[in-house]
Order: structure tokens, then sequence, then C-alpha cells
């Protein structure tokens, strides 16, 4: 695999060809911190996301693949970028200016992070890019009108940036037509040092006293539940482990729940994340109104990076993103793009060490 050194703080290395036949290249950064990532150009996947802990050892913290060839296999989403709606649409269709939308209902009747071949399964050109001597990676794809059966051309821009010991993640997007946008990046966290181990020990604080109700397909029915003394609250740190059996919520199971944040489209520290055996916590900030929590429901013997196997709950997502299902739900903070309008939202995964 031939390699070529961009500058001291980017290496560009090939990593294979997709089945369509676009050549895939991966970027890795490193910052003056220690912080270090790797980004392929399919589905704009973060590959590894290296963080320093108090040891001075690095960390791998995301889990991920050695192959194109199981990025494209994958089905769990795993470092992707997701668009162009993140989570559920209910039923697979949606209606705007009095037209309807039909989706691709590629989870049961409903439509899931953009459909099978959402900005997950694209090629995306990349361009390394430097912003007050930070090191990042610019993201570009441009969604034609009908892909995946939503209005509109959509243009999207995703930066990458390394800011000392953070990852910051910006998203930019303008239409032609009238549209709905919903955006967010599906990591899944894991801060052991082995990925083998589930993540129901990590330690979470999520600042939202609120989740939406959902039905049994996971989509809102449109109530919103307060969840204080509940499985369900985070307000308070505590160890992940499993829902206990309750009436708050029909999906009582396991997590996979959209919490309501308070902000405003200002940015605000949402959640924090840590674990037993590791000394680096992870602090989530972002614009966004919701965060999405999912522990790996559905991970099943999936071979990831050096042979690791990935079962249930070997991973923790936190899906930075506006309300799922929100076309059908007028209350719901607003998700249509117009021509007129551009689409901005930033999300920062902030590693500092205990």
């Amino acid at each position: 695999m031939s390699s070529t050194l961009a500058n001291k703080n980017i290496l560009i290395e090939e990593f294979g060809r997709m089945r369509s036949g676009s050549e895939v290249k991966k970027y890795t950064l490193r910052n003056h911190k220690g912080l270090k990532i790797s980004v392929i150009n399919y589905g704009g996947m973060i590959t590894s996301l290296e963080v320093t802990d108090a040891a001075g050892t690095s960390r791998d913290v995301v889990l991920g693949y050695d192959t194109l060839e199981a990025y494209e296999d994958d089905t769990d989403y795993l470092g992707c970028l997701i668009g162009r709606y993140a989570n559920r649409i209910r039923n697979a269709e949606f209606e705007l200016n009095g037209q309807r939308y039909r989706l691709e209902p590629n989870e049961g009747n409903n439509h899931l992070h953009g459909g099978s071949e959402g900005f997950h399964k694209v090629f995306w050109n990349i361009s390394p890019m430097e912003e007050n001597g930070d090191p990042g990676l610019e993201l570009t794809y441009q969604s034609k009108d009908g892909e995946q059966g939503y209005p509109g051309m959509l243009n999207v821009r995703v930066c990458y940036l390394l800011r000392d010991n953070a990852l910051e993640i910006r998203y930019h997007a303008t239409t032609t037509s009238t549209t709905i946008v919903n955006l967010t990046q599906h990591s899944y966290f894991n801060l052991n040092k082995d990925h083998s181990r589930d993540v129901l020990r990590h330690q979470l604080k999520v600042e939202a006293k609120s989740v939406l109700e959902t039905d049994d397909a996971s989509c809102p029915t449109g109530g919103v539940l307060d969840i204080t003394d509940t499985s369900f609250d985070f307000t308070a740190l505590r160890e992940i482990g499993m829902p206990l059996q309750s009436n708050t919520t029909k999906s009582v199971h396991e997590y996979d729940h959209c919490y309501l944040l308070n902000t405003h489209g200002e940015l605000q520290k949402a959640a924090q994340l840590s674990a037993p055996d590791s000394s680096i916590v992870m602090d989530v900030w972002t614009t966004e109104p919701a965060l999405q929590l999912y522990t790996g429901n559905y991970l099943n013997a999936v071979k990831g990076k050096n042979g690791t196997v990935y079962s249930r709950y070997c991973g923790v997502c936190l899906e930075t993103q506006h309300y799922p299902d929100s076309p059908h739900h007028p209350d719901f903070p607003n998700t249509v793009l117009q021509p007129d309008e551009v689409y901005q939202s930033t999300t920062i995964y902030r590693f500092v060490q205990r």
C-alpha cells in the first residue's frame, strides 16, 4: 500500500477501491496534543480516533474495521456520516408543500438513516485543511435531486477539525429545492482498552430530563416523557447498565432513545462519558436539540479492527441531531431547509484526563 506524506500533520494512504470503482484513501491527522484521527472517503467514516491517556499511552476510542470491503458490507453504521435524514421517518414518507415523497422502507415500514444507500454508502471528496493552525479535513458531497427519494439537490460540507484535545465536527448544507435535512456522525465509542468488552459499566451523564416516547418500532409517537428518577435518567453521572422494565416508554429493554436537550441552537455541553479502566473522559458539546443514545444493541459477533469481535453493547453512540420523524410532528424542531437557507450545525467531542 503506497502512502504520501502531505505535511507533518497529514498522512494520505491508499485504502482500496469501492465496488463502484471509486478509489478510496485514508487520511490520518495528528495534532500537538497527540489526538489522532483517520477518515476514509467511503461514507466519511472515522476509522480510528486515538487519544492520549494519563500514562501517555495512545488509545483508540472508536469501533471500526480494517478493510474497505468490511465497511462496504457493514450494516451497523460504524463510524459513518448519516444523511439525508438521521434516525427514523415513519412509514418511509413525508409531505412538503402539499406533495408527498416516498422513501425506502429499510427498517420494517420505516425509513432509517437516509436509506440503504444514504450518505454512509457514498463517496465523499476529502481535502486536507488547516484552521488557525489546527489540522482538519473538509468532506464534500452533492446529493442529487431525488436521491433516495428526497427532493432538491443538496450540497453538503462536513469538516473534521482537531482542536487541541477535541474533535470538532461542523456540518453545512444548501439545497436547490425545499427539502428536509438531519445530519449526524455515527461513531461507536468504547473507552476500554479491550473493545471486545461491553460499555455497560461506562459512566454516562446526559443533560436532559426528557426523552421522546416511542412505539415498538422505536419511532416517536409525538409524546415527550419526563424521565426523572427512572432508569433513563442520566442527569447525574452513573453506569449505563440496562434500562429497567417500567412504563415510561414502550422501548424499555435497551437504550435507543432520543434525549431532548436545551441548546436552542447554542453550543452547550450535552453529555459526558467515562470508563472504570480508563483515565480518558469524553465530553460532548453540540448546537443540536437532541442526542440519540444507542448502546450497540444490534451488534452481533461483528469482526472489527485487529480481529476484535464486537458483540452486543460493545459500543455506545451519542448521536447529536434533530428529532427523528420531525416531518410528521409540527411541534418538533424544524428540519425543513429552504433554497435561501443554510443548514449549519456543530458538535465537539472533547477528551480530558482524570
